[in-house]
């Protein structure tokens, strides 16, 4: 349970405050979960599962970086 919720937490934050910088942030501690997942490949424990992170921090990056666009573009408009 506890390691789902290293999971969701990151990416639950950039959803409620709404900050290009949050977003990249959340990119990043999702990408050293799943490194740290990686390390513990070889361990019988649940620290493995933490390898989701990579594809999460994936489609996190894409929405950090489309984000940024948005952003800009409604601060050109106003």
């Amino acid at each position: 349970m506890g390691v789902v919720a290293l999971l969701v937490v990151p990416c639950l934050a950039p959803a409620v405050v709404a900050s290009r910088r949050v977003a990249w942030s959340a990119v990043a501690i999702l990408v050293a979960l799943a490194l740290f997942g990686l390390t513990r490949v070889t361990e019988t424990s649940y620290l493995d599962s933490l390898m989701v992170g990579f594809p999460l921090a994936l489609v996190g990056a894409g929405l950090a970086a489309l984000q940024g666009r948005r952003e800009k573009k409604s601060a050109l408009s106003a």
